[in-house]
């Protein structure tokens, strides 16, 4: 007799009965839980303080009024890094209404300080889109170290901008009031 003959043991057939039952509950388990979520049947499950913070201060922004979505990110942060493809994926596909702002976040002075700062001069000086992910690149995939305003002015040094102006701007006042402002606001968050 050939194998294609052979017959199956009752006991295996079950088995595959068993699994074929058990593994089609399991998707009609999960595609009804899936749509009782969708329609919002578990939203009285989600908690204030457990699942997200109310920001003290805000409230729901008036009809008309345009929605604000913050990233708060440092340029030092490999999770930021990894992440700003799809930040710009979603600040490229936003609706209508619907501002995005970034917010470089300073924890004290240095490097943070610096890369605040580096962001701000760059947004002012319209060269913020040409330098961003090549900041990120440097200092994750290069390795280097961008810790003086003289190793960041080299590496935006035609981009956008060049190495004087650039040096003129990170350490001017408006960048500075920014960069305070900015380390106000996350302090408030």
């Amino acid at each position: 007799m050939s194998a294609k003959n052979t017959p199956v043991p009752a006991a295996v057939e079950r088995m595959r009965k068993r699994l074929v039952w058990g593994f089609g509950s399991l998707v009609a388990v999960l595609f009804g839980l899936g749509m009782l979520y969708a329609l919002g049947a578990f939203d009285s499950l989600i908690a204030t303080g457990d699942e997200y913070t109310v920001i003290e201060g805000t409230s729901p922004p008036a009809p008309g009024t345009p929605i604000t979505v913050v990233e708060y990110f440092s340029y030092s942060c490999p999770h930021c890094r990894d992440f700003d493809p799809q930040v710009e994926a979603f600040r490229k596909d936003l609706p209508e209404g619907v501002i995005f702002k970034r917010v470089p976040i300073v924890f004290g002075a240095g490097e943070q300080e610096l890369h605040a700062r580096t962001y701000y001069a760059l947004e002012a000086a319209d060269a913020l889109a040409a330098n961003h992910p090549r900041i990120f690149e440097a200092l994750h995939a290069e390795g280097r170290r961008l810790d003086t305003a003289q190793a960041m002015a080299e590496l935006v040094d035609g981009h956008g901008i060049y190495a004087a102006p650039f040096l003129r701007m990170v350490d001017a006042g408006p960048v500075r009031a920014r960069v305070a402002a900015a380390q106000a606001d996350q302090q408030r968050v």
